[in-house]
């Protein structure tokens, strides 16, 4: 639940990595030993927010965050194998021994690029991502248990804060340290107590009891406009008074996204001064499509007669 402060500004998880590290870890890092490099509270923080960076410390950003980031090329492999699923494999090896510097052309600045023998490798990375946001992140009830999970994450906050930080439903915000030990307190033993003793409100009872909200109408993975205008001004109609909602795509916590800001180095030898973007060398990338599917969710209970009214 990130905290939305009366200002304006959204706080994200890379705030709160940089909250934990100023008021929690800045004796340990700035007075460590080990820190040869010198390197201040201040510039890790600034490097996780992107703020005010230097071009050869923004040179590492993408690593952080960006179509080839550490955390991407995790997750996937590990989604993939505690799923169950083949979908998310590709040949890490591979992408990270063909990663060489390129140049950008517009701003002369350094990045992290891909020699021309890897771009199979990157392919197979954004394949393996689009067949796991397909098949798994906006599969059709793990998206009722994210909205489920979101409500109750809320109401939890809602009783714990009120409205003390300023925004009913969040997390504090990551500005002190005492914020920041409340925040690190909400772990999965917490939420599951309050699941299991039925204190994470209406949400938290169709969780454990697996009542979650079903499926009831879809559009195909890329729908026309004739197909979202039915959704909108047939099927819902019917529906919406039986607390029916809608869900899409291209609003879900994961996204796909193409990667056309990906560098594909053009020669074999020192900085590449004239790297292409992958879009330019792949057509099995140009082929991908932003899937823009729509979905109406009912809860279970009015689960048969919404089929019966919309003759599923």
């Amino acid at each position: 639940m990130p905290f939305k402060s009366p200002g304006g500004k959204r706080y994200k998880h890379e705030d709160y990595s940089a909250g934990l590290i100023q008021h929690l870890l800045a004796d340990v890092i700035d007075g460590h030993p080990l820190n040869h490099m010198k390197v201040t509270v201040e510039e890790i923080c600034n490097f996780l927010k992107n703020d005010h960076l230097p071009a050869q410390t923004l040179f590492w950003r993408p690593l952080i965050t960006g179509q080839m980031d550490a955390d991407r090329a995790d997750y996937l492999l590990r989604d993939s194998h505690h799923a169950g699923v083949a979908y998310g494999h590709y040949d890490l090896n591979r992408l990270i021994a063909t990663l060489r510097v390129v140049r950008d052309r517009e701003t002369g600045d350094l990045m992290i690029g891909v020699e021309k023998g890897g771009v199979q490798a990157v392919e197979g990375l954004i394949l393996a991502r689009y067949m796991m946001f397909v098949q798994v992140y906006f599969h059709h009830t793990r998206r009722a248990y994210d909205r489920h999970v979101t409500k109750m994450l809320r109401f939890l906050l809602e009783q714990e804060y009120g409205e003390q930080s300023g925004q009913r439903g969040t997390f504090p915000p990551p500005t002190n340290r005492a914020n920041l030990e409340s925040y690190f307190g909400w772990n999965d033993p917490r939420v599951w107590r309050a699941i299991d003793t039925d204190a994470a409100g209406p949400d938290g009872m169709l969780i454990r009891t697996r009542r979650h909200d079903r499926r009831v109408h879809e559009t195909s993975l890329f729908p026309n406009t004739k197909d979202v205008d039915r959704l909108y001004e047939d099927v819902l109609p019917q529906v919406k008074d039986w607390g029916a909602w809608i869900d899409k795509a291209d609003s879900s916590w994961y996204k796909f996204e193409k990667s056309a800001d990906i560098r594909i180095a053009t020669s074999d030898e020192g900085v590449d001064l004239s790297p292409v973007p992958l879009s330019t060398r792949s057509s099995l990338i140009q082929a991908l499509e932003e899937v823009t599917q729509r979905r109406v969710y009912i809860p279970l209970e009015y689960k048969e007669k919404a089929n019966k009214l919309l003759g599923n």
